[in-house]
């Protein structure tokens, strides 16, 4: 190694608070979205339409209910860099 040559390494982790609404206005549906498009997509494939309404319940950090969007704590990745001086 040189003494102008400077390597830097780590691991890099974020976590993320999704949006919430502050005043009760906030809701979130009854029925995962997720199963209701996969209810729907069963149905066409049958060729019977799907077309239960979706359902909305009071949710959020405000009521103290499952919310909308998760904490997003996957963001972990390794961090390298090098340099020279001159």
């Amino acid at each position: 190694m040189k003494q102008n040559l400077t390597l830097s390494y780590g691991l890099r982790w974020g976590a993320s608070t999704p949006v919430y609404e502050a005043n009760g206005f906030e809701v979130v549906p009854t029925t995962p979205l997720g199963d209701f498009f996969l209810l729907r997509e069963q149905g066409s494939n049958l060729g019977a339409p799907y077309n239960l309404p979706i359902t909305l319940d009071k949710g959020g950090k405000f009521y103290r209910q499952t919310r909308l969007l998760s904490y997003g704590l996957e963001q972990f990745c390794s961090v390298g860099s090098a340099g020279v001086a001159t």
